[in-house]
C-alpha cells in the first residue's frame, strides 16, 4: 500500500515532479527568481480537495525565511519526502503521518498554507495515478499523456504556481519530444539528421546552456569521430580539418599528435608480433621503454582477440 500509492512521484511524466516552487496568486505578478518570490504576498488559494482551514495567514504575518521556504523547490520537495517516508496500515493513517512530518518543519502560523498545498497535490496524484502510462517510443501516446496530465495541473495549481512548479521540466519534455520526433523521423541523411538536433538544441537552450552541453560531450564525440577515422583510413590532412571544426585548431592538433603516437605503437607491437619468439627478449628492451613494457602484455592479449 505504501509503496503503490505514495512512491509514484516521476514515474508517470517523462520528468517527474521536477523542480518544484509554490508561487500563490498576486495579482499580475510575474514569476521571477527566488529572492523576488519570497517578497511577494500569500493570498489564500482554495484548495481543490481536502479540509479547508476556516482562516489563513496574512503572507505579510509570516517572516521572510518561512515565505522563502514556501516559495521554493525546496517546498515541494520536503512535500514528496513527507509522503515517501510515511508510515501506517492504510491510506488515512499514511496521509496523516505526511501531514504531521511535514508540519513539523514549518511555524505554526504558515500551517494552513502548507496543508493547503499537501492536499491538492495529492489530489492532483490521485488523479495522475488513474492515466495510463505509455509505451516507450510512442510519441503520439505520449504527446496525448503529457496533454491530459497538463489539464489535471491546471485544473489543481494555478497558472502561476504551474510555472513556478514545473517550467524547468516542461522546457526539458519539450526539448526531449523534439529530439525524439527528429530520431525517428524517416529518410534523413545523418548530416541532415545533426542538423536538425543543433536546430532542436538551439530552440530550447540559451547560447551558454548549448556551448555547456556541447562542451561536456566533445570528449565523447571526438572520440567517435577517432574511430570513424581508423576505419575509413582518412587522410591527416582531412582528419585535421574535421576535427579543428569539433574542437578547435589547437585541440585538434593535439588529437594528431595522439594519432602519431598511436601510429607509432602499434607499428612497434607489429614488428614484437612478428619476431621469431627466440629473439623477443631482446627486441622488447629496443622496442618499448620501461613504462610501455607494462602494457606489452595486455596491449598483445588485446590483438590476440582481433
Amino acid at each position: 500500500m505504501r509503496r503503490a500509492w505514495l512512491v509514484m512521484t516521476g514515474a508517470l511524466t517523462v520528468a517527474g515532479l521536477g523542480g518544484a516552487a509554490m508561487l500563490w496568486e498576486d495579482g499580475g505578478a510575474s514569476v521571477a527568481g527566488p529572492n523576488a518570490r519570497a517578497g511577494l504576498a500569500l493570498p489564500w488559494i482554495t484548495a481543490t480537495a481536502g479540509p479547508q482551514p476556516a482562516t489563513a495567514p496574512a503572507g505579510s504575518s509570516l517572516d521572510a525565511v518561512t515565505r522563502q521556504a514556501l516559495l521554493s523547490p525546496e517546498m515541494m520537495r520536503m512535500v514528496k519526502d513527507a509522503l515517501g517516508h510515511a508510515k501506517g496500515d492504510d491510506r488515512a493513517a499514511l496521509l496523516a503521518h505526511a501531514r504531521q512530518t511535514l508540519l513539523q518543519r514549518f511555524p505554526t502560523l504558515s500551517h494552513p498554507l502548507v496543508l493547503n498545498l499537501f492536499e491538492r497535490y495529492v489530489a492532483y496524484q490521485d488523479a495522475l495515478l488513474a492515466s495510463a502510462v505509455p509505451r516507450e517510443g510512442d510519441l503520439d501516446a505520449w504527446r496525448q499523456h503529457l496533454g491530459q496530465r497538463d489539464r489535471l495541473r491546471r485544473a489543481h495549481f494555478s497558472t502561476q504556481e504551474i510555472e513556478a512548479f514545473w517550467s524547468d521540466e516542461a522546457r526539458a519534455e519539450t526539448h526531449l519530444l523534439k529530439r525524439m520526433t527528429v530520431l525517428a523521423a524517416p529518410g534523413l541523411t545523418d548530416a541532415e539528421r545533426d542538423a536538425a538536433l543543433q536546430q532542436v538544441e538551439a530552440q530550447s537552450f540559451a547560447p551558454e546552456e548549448v556551448a555547456a552541453r556541447r562542451a561536456s560531450v566533445l570528449p565523447l564525440s571526438a572520440l567517435k569521430q577517432t574511430e570513424s577515422f581508423h576505419v575509413q583510413q582518412v587522410p591527416d590532412a582531412e582528419r585535421l580539418a574535421q576535427r579543428a571544426q569539433l574542437v578547435g585548431a589547437d585541440a585538434a592538433e593535439r588529437l594528431a599528435l595522439l594519432d602519431r603516437q598511436e601510429a607509432d605503437w602499434q607499428r612497434r607491437l607489429d614488428l614484437y608480433a612478428q619476431a621469431p619468439d627466440a629473439e623477443r627478449a631482446t627486441l622488447v628492451n629496443v622496442l618499448f621503454s620501461e613504462g610501455e613494457r607494462r602494457r606489452l602484455e595486455g596491449a598483445m592479449g588485446l590483438r590476440a582477440q582481433r
